[in-house]
């Protein structure tokens, strides 16, 4: 039975067709509902649409920002700005976040085919791209990624020459400049992948050093910007939060599948065992070998929080498989058909189970677009958060921590906080106190609540009118004017213009 199953098995994982199946099957959840759960996302969707109201010169609140243009993080935005102006900034977003989630397995399958991997394997690197950058919405760190392993595979092939010429340099060079300011830490990791591949290739000196030396253009890169942001004081001097509990570590599979729930460590666990199943074995070449053993070390080791940035070992998990596969050298003679079935099977079931979680999704947030309707579309407007965590499906995420920054496609209006009071964002506040302004909770004295218009919340009760909420001395101030679920929507009475 398994020999008559084995070329059918063979010709499905070889198949452009069904590859390309495949692809459709992992974005139509994008396209199925209008706000995708990733965390930040509504963060970045803020960032395009004020660069939309400053440049159009009627924004009511444009004397509160700047541009700011030395930022490594135009990866996803110049892309999803230019093609907002056809589309819209919402239908922008789902073509790049397509762009990015297509292009993982695409340009894996793309190293694998040329080491001569086994074609199976690229099914697993499906779920993969909902890793834990995908729900936590690292707009411009997955767009980074994404096509840093397409770079990644010109780096790969132009290594196969013995010898470099000027045009193959510049273009990896041109790469490198690309990709950092796409995303400095995508660069950096995708920049060390090529590092050690070329470091540890069978090949002269010389040659290594002519294929190394184009990389040598992130080091100015990184170091002019690390000066301009400490001389600026945009918060990379923050302590350095290591987190080496064993909490940490109770659901790290989970993350290569991008939550932690018990089926995701499972899958996460099928992910990376699975390529050994079909056929694979650790390769005895350093070059391929060791970018696996780096980035094994980086999601076991770096820390949580460092440099002003958060959450900084769970972004690496996107890169585990696909340089497990890299690793690896196939031997078909130990494969049998089933095994060869097996990818294919936890691929759909991850995207299946995705795609449900991600509708369910849409439904609960239809109690957030109820309450948000009944709020002027260019209106200033604060957010609070005290209840972050979705019922529908297992997100095991706060998905509206910056829910309300959606507000800004339906008009002018502007929501707090937002992604511009993190200082290194391409539109930013002028005024460095918003950069020190706590950006959860709400004090109407620290929070100046009388400049807004409307506060928005999702909670457990009414913030301002519950008997036991901190808020209610403020309730004289406002009017309910909308509740729908968790979401309440409370009107100022008496706002002030504070420009």
């Amino acid at each position: 039975m398994q020999d008559w199953l084995r070329p059918k098995i063979d010709a499905l994982n070889s198949s452009w067709p069904v590859f390309w199946l495949f692809c459709l099957f992992l974005v139509i959840p994008i396209w199925l509902v209008d706000y995708p759960p990733m965390v930040d996302l509504p963060g970045h969707a803020s960032q395009i649409q004020l660069m939309h109201n400053l440049q159009n010169g009627d924004f009511l609140y444009s004397d509160l920002f700047m541009r700011y243009y030395l930022t490594p993080y135009w990866g996803g935005y110049v892309p999803v700005y230019l093609l907002s102006f056809i589309f819209g900034v919402l239908a922008a977003l789902k073509i790049i976040i397509t762009l990015a989630l297509v292009g993982i397995p695409y340009f894996t399958k793309k190293i694998v085919d040329r080491f001569g991997g086994n074609p199976a394997w690229i099914w697993l690197c499906f779920p993969v791209a909902y890793s834990s950058p995908f729900y936590w919405g690292f707009l411009n760190f997955i767009f980074t990624v994404s096509i840093g392993l397409g770079w990644v595979y010109f780096c790969i092939k132009v290594s196969d020459r013995d010898k470099v010429g000027w045009r193959a340099q510049l273009t990896i060079a041109l790469g490198v400049i690309v990709l950092f300011f796409g995303h400095l830490i995508a660069c950096g990791m995708l920049g060390l992948i090529v590092a050690t591949y070329y470091l540890f290739l069978n090949k002269t000196v010389k040659q290594r050093m002519s294929l190394l030396a184009p990389l040598l253009i992130f080091v100015p890169l990184a170091g002019a910007f690390f000066w301009l942001q400490i001389s600026n004081n945009t918060g990379l001097q923050s302590p350095f939060y290591l987190d080496y509990q064993p909490e940490r570590y109770k659901h790290s599979l989970s993350l290569l599948v991008g939550r932690p729930t018990w089926w995701s460590d499972l899958a996460g666990l099928m992910l990376l065992v699975t390529p050994f199943m079909a056929g694979g074995i650790l390769t005895r070449r350093l070059s391929r070998l060791l970018p696996f053993v780096i980035i094994l070390l980086f999601v076991l080791l770096l820390p949580l929080q460092m440099m002003g940035t958060n959450l900084i070992y769970t972004r690496f998990f996107i890169f585990v498989v696909p340089l497990l596969l890299l690793a690896l050298e196939y031997r078909p003679e130990t494969v049998t058909s089933l095994r060869n079935l097996l990818p294919v099977l936890i691929a759909l079931i991850v995207m299946t189970i995705n795609t449900s979680d991600i509708v369910d999704f849409a439904v609960e947030y239809e109690n957030y677009e109820k309450v948000i309707e009944q709020a002027e579309p260019d209106s200033r407007i604060f957010k609070i958060i005290p209840n972050s965590l979705s019922k529908a499906g297992d997100f095991m995420l706060p998905v509206y921590d910056h829910f309300p920054s959606w507000h800004h496609l339906r008009g002018k209006g502007l929501v707090d906080y937002n992604f511009a009071s993190f200082g290194t964002m391409p539109v930013s506040y002028k005024d460095v106190a918003f950069t020190k302004m706590p950006r959860y909770g709400f004090d109407w004295s620290q929070h100046h609540g009388e400049c807004y218009d409307y506060f928005i919340s999702r909670a457990d009760g009414d913030l301002f009118f519950s008997p036991y909420s901190r808020q209610k001395i403020h309730g004289n101030k406002v009017d309910l004017v909308a509740h729908s679920g968790m979401w309440y929507l409370h009107k100022n009475k008496n706002p002030k213009v504070c420009n």
